[in-house]
């Protein structure tokens, strides 16, 4: 009989401000099946005082971690992916959930960008729909923030992040569990507010569909289907009944809708004021459900890197052509600095992200010529921080800007030790090496890459031969890059 390969697995984890979610799924021959799915409302964001999450949310957080964890037996920590979002994002105790999630799921926290939020989100709900044509809105309101996104089937065209949720408008407007007209009115005026900056943008681009995916939107619709609908569209009339029986029931736990978990209800009334702002504010008359979410947007990703389909290729590829620069000499450096890191891989024990990692930074090592020629480095380095990149966390980017900022002048780990942990930052120190040579080697800007030579590490040590007669050029440059090296606590030698 031939032998059957056991099926890939990986996991998605979505730590929102309202619900964590967990998703595993099987990949064969290229499909992926669902195999398990939980999710628990831990309302991480519920009772945040002056930006720190509250010591029961965090215990509530750790409790499901835990429970997590069980499921994740068996999965290769490579193929795995934790997300935070909106509480995690504006906490500034969010260590202790980062550390927490480590030490649980052999997997580092990735708080993500609201607008890479946002493009997770949209990817989920168009790969959970049938590919149609024409432009469509997707409507995603979490416990922290509410997500916005028009786009053409799989292409997100505009993405934005609101700060607005179910459980952050519950927490001011409804703490006592009390309800009126009054006070969800409140809650829609906000959010009218929050809207009111990108409204007429989306309104000019336009779509022919809107979508909804989140838990509130989902628990809406199934509501007003019980009322009049199948529970899979929502519509503008739906809204204001349910609005009219929140009304009347007076408070939270009065609330008519049988087998609504306490969880739920509690953060139930704020979320329908804001969808009621919603469609209010875009005019909508009705949207679509779609069971997509952003826990399927981050395992298309996890499942997609290292391929033709890794967003991050994509990402950088953009931001490149967007902000210019001399394409022949980039497509030179990264060459010669991926040669440096084939040569060197097995002895630092190095993998294929710590590569890719490499080869970006290379791509964008000249991004901040756009600004100036006087501390490019720099300039570059706080764009890469602060862009939208699609694909890469916080922490991502972080340690691409780092290398960016590491690439030329005097080498220094200092910012490297301050910003990242103990594991990134010894990354960092190899590659940040790599991608220094890889730029003296290129210096001239020949027509064709610099790889004729052979790059050994000896531990911390790291030896270069050239396989061809040196210039005077090289030779002073690689002498001062020994020097700087050297400054730095490593060992660089060099032959010719």
């Amino acid at each position: 009989m031939p032998h059957l390969s056991r099926p890939e697995r990986f996991a998605a984890i979505d730590l929102g401000s309202n619900s964590f979610h967990l998703m595993i799924v099987e990949r064969t021959q290229g499909r992926l099946k669902q195999v398990d799915k939980r999710s628990e409302r831990v309302q991480l964001a519920a009772g945040m005082r002056d930006g720190e999450l509250s010591p029961q949310a965090i215990e509530r957080a750790s409790a499901c971690l835990e429970r997590f964890a069980l499921q994740l037996q068996g999965i290769d920590p490579r193929r795995r992916r934790a997300v935070g979002t909106s509480a995690l994002r504006n906490a500034t105790n969010a260590g202790v959930l980062i550390d927490r999630t480590q030490q649980l799921l052999s997997v580092p926290l990735e708080i993500i960008s609201g607008r890479e939020e946002a493009r997770l989100i949209y990817a989920g709900a168009a790969f959970a729909l049938a590919d149609t044509h024409g432009r469509r809105l997707v409507i995603d309101i979490g416990g922290g923030s509410t997500e916005l996104v028009i786009g053409e089937a799989r292409e997100p065209r505009l993405l934005e992040s609101l700060e607005m949720g179910c459980v952050t408008y519950t927490e001011r407007y409804l703490a006592d569990g009390k309800i009126d007209l009054d006070r969800l009115e409140r809650i829609r005026r906000a959010a009218l507010a929050e809207l009111s900056p990108i409204r007429s943008a989306y309104l000019a681009h336009g779509w022919d569909e809107a979508v909804g995916t989140s838990g509130t939107l989902r628990t809406l619709a199934q509501i007003a289907g019980g009322q009049s609908g199948d529970g899979e569209r929502l519509d503008h009339g739906a809204i204001k009944r349910v609005v009219d029986l929140l009304c009347a029931s007076g408070s939270v736990e009065q609330l008519p809708f049988a087998g609504m978990k306490p969880e739920r209800a509690r953060v139930f009334p704020a979320g329908v004021a804001i969808v009621g702002a919603l469609f209010d504010g875009l005019y909508l008359d009705s949207l679509r459900i779609s069971q997509g979410a952003l826990r399927d947007g981050v395992l298309l990703d996890l499942t997609g890197r290292g391929t033709q389909l890794d967003p991050r290729d994509s990402a950088v590829a953009s931001f490149t052509r967007h902000f210019g620069g001399d394409q022949r000499h980039l497509d030179n450096v990264v060459a010669t600095a991926l040669r440096c890191f084939d040569q060197v891989r097995d002895d630092w024990t190095l993998d294929d992200q710590a590569r890719a990692f490499l080869g970006w930074a290379a791509q964008l090592h000249e991004i901040g010529l756009l600004i100036s020629h006087s501390r490019f480095h720099r300039h570059g380095a706080y764009m890469i921080e602060n862009a939208d990149l699609p694909g890469f966390s916080q922490l991502d980017q972080r340690l691409l800007a780092l290398l960016v900022l590491g690439h030329r002048r005097g080498l220094s780990l200092k910012e490297a030790e301050e910003r990242l942990d103990p594991e990134r930052c010894h990354l960092h120190g190899r590659l940040v090496r790599l991608l220094r040579l890889a730029v003296v080697l290129n210096r001239t800007r020949e027509d064709t890459p610099c790889l004729d030579f052979d790059l050994n590490a000896s531990g911390e040590r790291l030896s270069l031969t050239l396989q061809r007669p040196a210039s005077a050029l090289l030779v002073e440059d690689l002498r001062d890059e020994r020097e700087r090296q050297r400054a730095a606590g490593f060992e660089f030698d060099y032959r010719h």
